[in-house]
């Protein structure tokens, strides 16, 4: 089978991303590939499960247009807020939709424990079936304000005693 390009792929799937629901019309005029292409990444993309068809509509002669959007649940995504006095986690499916959250409350003052965090990234996982386990794309943190140019010396020991939260080895 031909090796489609990857970059064919992203396409497609940032459009669809975009627009949420489209059809093989609309994504040549969007991503510029010819229909060909389309309709053999198209083919892959559902094969693969990252994508849905979800319907067809009516057309003035010729075959039916058919409609497909993103699987949402194709993939998924862990998000570690770090604000302060709380902590937030939460996970999200790969079109936006929060499936799991919840904040626990840090100690103004007190260092943050990185085994807190850790522990809230599992908790996470621990929510999901081994199937949706195996989906999850990655982990995100968010740092709220600036860092300064010695940050990066000092997240850098803490962030390297993270472990994957698939597995047992650390996340380099």
């Amino acid at each position: 089978m031909p090796t489609i390009a990857d970059q064919w792929l992203r396409d497609i799937v940032l459009s669809l991303y975009q627009r949420r629901t489209l059809t093989r019309r609309d994504i040549v005029e969007l991503t510029g590939l010819n229909a060909a292409s389309i309709s053999l990444a198209l083919r892959q993309l559902l094969s693969a499960g990252s994508i849905l068809k979800v319907g067809e509509l009516h057309s003035n002669g010729g075959r039916r247009r058919e409609v497909f959007t993103l699987n949402g649940e194709a993939a998924y995504f862990v998000g570690v807020d770090l604000e302060g006095l709380r902590i937030r986690f939460a996970l999200s499916n790969c079109v936006g939709d929060i499936r799991y959250r919840w904040e626990e409350e840090l100690e103004f003052g007190q260092p943050l424990d990185a085994s807190k965090v850790v522990g809230g990234i599992r908790r996470v996982m621990r929510e999901l079936d081994p199937l949706q386990r195996e989906r999850v794309v990655a982990v995100g943190v968010s740092y709220p304000g600036l860092l300064d140019d010695e940050a990066p010396d000092r997240l850098q020991p803490w962030l390297a005693r993270l472990p994957d939260p698939r597995g047992d080895h650390n996340v380099h």
